[in-house]
């Protein structure tokens, strides 16, 4: 990202504030962004398995946080059957980028007439407030999904 001197304190601020996980760095008198974790909540080794821990009934969508730190959440999905009831439509404050790990389903996107069908591996990156639904998802098989939600700093966690 290349900033100009003249407004290079507009755009760090900015910076700042919408990432509030990248460090702004001067040690060579050029502005660098760089990646580094926050260091408000020191992160701890973890490990499980996304496909463990899914009940065979499920009434209704599984939604699991993995991880949730700063302007970032990663949730699991798991539906078998799950739809978004006629009439609803999804309309987040934040961009989402989901992957389907597991299953097939078919998303609708209120302006547009086609539907996205989804099958493992596919993923659809959804910005904020773009209403959206699920038309359909495999009803005897689990559908697991990978969302990511880009959450901006001062509207928490999805």
């Amino acid at each position: 990202m290349a900033i100009g001197k003249n407004n290079s304190t507009i755009a760090l601020q900015s910076a700042i504030i919408q990432y509030p996980c990248f460090m702004i760095s001067d040690e060579t008198k050029n502005i660098i962004l760089s990646l580094r974790p926050s260091t408000a909540s020191p992160m701890k080794p973890s490990a499980s398995n996304l496909f463990a821990n899914i009940p065979d009934h499920l009434p209704n969508e599984l939604f699991t946080n993995l991880f949730i730190q700063d302007n970032i959440q990663i949730e699991r999905i798991v539906s078998k059957g799950h739809i978004t009831p006629m009439g609803q439509w999804y309309d987040q404050a934040r961009d989402e980028w989901v992957i389907l790990l597991q299953g097939e389903a078919s998303l609708r996107f209120e302006d547009s007439p086609d539907l996205v069908t989804l099958s493992a591996g596919d993923y659809v990156l959804i910005p904020a407030h773009v209403r959206h639904r699920v038309e359909w998802t495999l009803p005897d098989f689990n559908t697991i999904w990978l969302a990511i939600h880009l959450v901006a700093q001062d509207s928490g966690p999805a």
